[in-house]
């Protein structure tokens, strides 16, 4: 239980700070700190995921902090990738996936630090306001590919991608890093919902278990906005870096 706790406060904190990176600190949490195994960790925790993140997105969509036109448009073309991706994730033996998520969550842990030392150290100021940008025809090319890529990785591994989901808004949608932070929680949802729903048809999810991460979830999401709102967006990217490193770097040693 104390894991599953744990998953869902850090996960909350992450969607909160980066919208980004709750399903891959709330599974390691699942696996080595007390709580679902197997296939059920990846679908319980998928579940706890998308009510975490769906919360925090009304919270932001109420303050228009989310391109909603965006977000949609990234998270359509995304669901297709993900009924590929969660098929295959089921079917892949489980131990093998926590290995390749833990190669994954490294990959993810450098980008994110490359970000923090490219991003200006005062970037804390942010608009109340996301902006609208126009879907252009080009800007549609770009989305429908890295959709259905992200899509794709994202229900292979149960997650709801968020780490991809917000550098491919940001190239293919054109808006800085802090709104498709923002605004990739839409996507996050729906991919993670889509994740959830074939691990409840197949009787992977443990319920009770992802009630209690919702729970924890809203506490560190709510921590997490504050957190976010207050420092600087690559000082809050390096911290998770190195959370993130650690994290993988035990659960690649827990298969060695």
């Amino acid at each position: 239980m104390t894991g599953v706790v744990l998953g869902g406060v850090f996960a909350g904190l992450a969607l909160g700070m980066l919208g980004a990176g709750g399903t891959i600190i709330g599974l390691p949490m699942f696996l080595y700190l007390g709580g679902p195994q197997g296939h059920t960790a990846f679908g319980t925790n998928a579940l706890g995921v998308t009510l975490i993140a769906a919360i925090l997105l009304i919270w932001r969509v109420a303050r228009r902090q989310v391109n909603l036109r965006l977000g949609i448009a990234f998270a359509i073309p995304g669901l297709l990738g993900i009924a590929i991706g969660a098929r295959l994730g089921l079917v892949y033996p489980a131990t093998k996936l926590v290995f390749l998520l833990s190669l994954l969550i490294l990959v993810v842990a450098g980008w994110i630090g490359y970000l923090g030392f490219r991003q200006p150290l005062h970037d804390g100021a942010s608009p109340a306001a996301a902006p609208t940008s126009p879907l252009t025809r080009r800007r549609v090319f770009l989305i429908l590919p890295t959709a259905i890529i992200v899509g794709v990785v994202s229900g292979f591994f149960a997650i709801g991608g968020g780490f991809l989901v917000v550098p491919g808004l940001a190239f293919a949608g054109g808006v800085d890093l802090r709104v498709s932070a923002r605004s990739s929680l839409v996507p996050i949802v729906a991919f993670a919902a889509l994740d959830a729903i074939e691990y409840v048809l197949a009787g992977d999810v443990q319920f009770a278990f992802s009630g209690v991460m919702i729970a924890a979830g809203i506490a560190g999401g709510a921590a997490g906005i504050a957190l976010g709102n207050q420092l600087p967006l690559s000082v809050v990217q390096k911290i998770f870096a190195i959370f993130l490193t650690l994290v993988a770097a035990y659960m690649i040693g827990q298969h060695v």
